[in-house]
């Protein structure tokens, strides 16, 4: 199975599409798009929603970053052994994604001093609140998020976590042991070793 991804020259949304489809063996094109470029203002409109990631399987074009990686998900072992899990995986998912819309609703504010006051004000409840709910999902599966093996949610949080950290301003991996142990459970899996080995840097 081949397919296509396309997305901006950085991981953030993009980067745990890369590592699912990379775990389940599915070869595909990466298409980066330069965020400022020409190509990407010229082609933005052409994209649903006027957005990316978009991947291009199974005949079909699927957007969304939560969309794909769940579907993704499904073509393997990453969405639980039952509904229960995939609702507690979802669950997991949401939370980071709720906490990643929240800091860029903060990025867009327009004046600066509003914007430092309100990061200031999510510094020291939103941040810690969302993080710290998610450590203790870690803690109760023992370093997964949603279920006792790695998900989806696993890969979403991992492939994301340098973009979360640049939207929090802060590196707060180190600080949240069970997070920091999702971050270990992902990167070590064998079938990323090679990936992680040789992917682009990237400050998102």
């Amino acid at each position: 199975m081949t397919c296509k991804l396309t997305y901006f020259n950085l991981r953030a949304l993009g980067e745990p599409i890369r590592m699912i489809l990379t775990y389940n063996g599915i070869k595909f094109q990466d298409i980066r798009l330069d965020r400022f470029g020409k190509d990407w203002i010229e082609k933005k409109s052409t994209f649903p929603m006027g957005q990316l990631p978009l991947l291009e399987i199974d005949g079909i074009a699927l957007h969304q970053s939560k969309v794909i990686c769940r579907y993704l998900a499904k073509k393997s072992d990453l969405y639980g052994k039952n509904e229960r899990e995939s609702a507690q995986i979802d669950i997991a998912v949401d939370i980071i994604y709720d906490l990643i819309m929240k800091m860029r609703v903060l990025r867009d504010i327009s004046d600066p001093s509003a914007q430092e006051t309100k990061y200031e004000e999510f510094k020291n409840t939103s941040i810690p609140f969302y993080l710290s709910n998610l450590d203790n999902i870690a803690k109760s599966y023992s370093g997964y998020l949603g279920c006792s093996k790695l998900s989806w949610a696993d890969f979403y949080f991992t492939g994301a976590i340098d973009y979360l950290e640049n939207l929090c301003r802060i590196k707060f991996r180190d600080d949240y042991p069970n997070l920091k142990k999702v971050i270990q459970n992902v990167t070590e899996e064998p079938k990323l070793k090679e990936y992680l080995s040789k992917r682009t840097n990237s400050e998102l």
